[in-house]
């Protein structure tokens, strides 16, 4: 299913194309029904071959669905075309915080506490609902119309993680190894505080305008964060406070047990 060929997927007209990654094609799409523009993201038809992911796929979309925050980016339905699985979501201009971040730079931390306030409540509400995001990352928050976070892509990366095992396509399970805890890069059992290591590397590098590892290829890196300790984010930013850096460290503990028990509590 070639993006420039399609013209609707089931009751929604298609109106242009808003991305492409590594997990789909995002475009932009008009419901009829309820007169509203919607973003609907398609999966890969090499991952929707897999009879597994499109289970996973669908699974984890309803899981999402179930999600109402008021930074979740909301689902409103799940459907497939000609095979290929598709989710709708709500339509926000805003853009990526990835891009926002490259724009503004480092942030104070006065600065940055409101907008990382507000993503930790959407990864709490999250896990207090069992659901597991597994790819918190800058790409992966988009912002509102008021300029409110809204985390969006629950359940793609276990989507992806269930087709590499039969894929070669190079860094297919997460997309980027930039934000990935130790025990998904060893391969290891996941659970809630994956997201906590990887919210801590966000916010590293909102405070500080860099990763805390930098590697030439995704193996290099994934092994950075399993074995190496995250270098002092005064390093970067001499005039962080002490207690802030300190916190980083323990929200991106390899030992899953070390960290904060929860966003909010980071």
């Amino acid at each position: 299913m070639e993006p420039a060929a399609i013209s609707q997927l089931g009751p929604y007209q298609i109106r242009g194309i808003l991305g492409r990654g590594g997990m789909g094609v995002v475009y932009q799409a008009y419901d009829p029904r309820l007169d509203r523009e919607v973003a609907i993201k398609v999966l890969p038809s090499d991952l929707a071959r897999d009879d597994n992911v499109r289970q996973r796929f669908t699974s984890e979309a309803r899981n999402a669905a179930r999600l109402q925050h008021v930074n979740v980016l909301p689902v409103f339905d799940v459907g497939e075309h000609d095979g290929v699985p598709y989710l709708v979501m709500q339509m926000v201009r805003g853009g990526e915080l990835a891009a926002m971040m490259a724009a503004q730079g480092p942030q104070r931390p006065a600065q940055a506490v409101p907008l990382l306030r507000q993503i930790a409540a959407a990864i709490d509400h999250a896990h207090a609902r069992g659901v597991v995001h597994r790819d918190i990352k800058p790409e992966n928050v988009l912002l509102g119309d008021n300029g409110e976070p809204l985390l969006t892509d629950f359940g793609l990366a276990r989507a992806a993680a269930e087709a590499s095992r039969g894929l070669t396509r190079t860094g297919m399970i997460m997309g980027t190894p930039d934000y990935m805890s130790p025990e998904q890069a060893a391969g290891g059992t996941v659970d809630y505080r994956t997201d906590l290591y990887s919210f801590g590397v966000l916010t590293y590098r909102i405070l500080t305008g860099a990763l805390p590892f930098v590697a030439e290829s995704i193996i290099s890196m994934a092994m950075k964060h399993v074995s190496e300790p995250p270098p002092d984010a005064r390093t970067i930013c001499p005039d962080l406070p002490a207690g802030v850096a300190s916190s980083l460290q323990v929200m991106m503990a390899k030992d899953p047990a070390q960290r904060y028990p929860s966003a909010g509590a980071f």
